[in-house]
């Protein structure tokens, strides 16, 4: 069953500790084990997010920040956001907390 789960504007992510973030010419891919392991490629927007979720920035904020930063993308952000931490939390490289 592949269903979303809807965040609280309150949850926090941070990163699981072993995934960084290395860019090629094409795309950015997340990686394991020192970079040596791709777990999953990410676009320019999943790469920002990857870099919010640090465990200082609850979902809410993250939205706020992106919405100024890009409003020409309305409110597709937060549907994009939603869809890139539920990727992250699935493939188990972020952690929530909060409600």
């Amino acid at each position: 069953m592949n269903t979303t789960v809807s965040l609280s504007p309150d949850a926090v992510p941070r990163r699981v500790d072993g995934f960084a973030v290395k860019r090629t010419p094409c795309c950015y891919l997340l990686t394991a084990d020192e970079g040596k392991r791709t777990v999953m490629t990410l676009n320019q927007t999943s790469a920002l997010v990857w870099e919010l979720c640090n465990g200082d920035w609850c979902v809410g904020e993250m939205l706020d920040t992106l919405r100024d930063s890009f409003p020409e993308a309305g409110d597709q952000i937060e549907t994009d956001v939603q869809k890139v931490l539920d990727e992250f939390s699935r493939a188990e490289v972020i952690a929530l907390t909060g409600p």
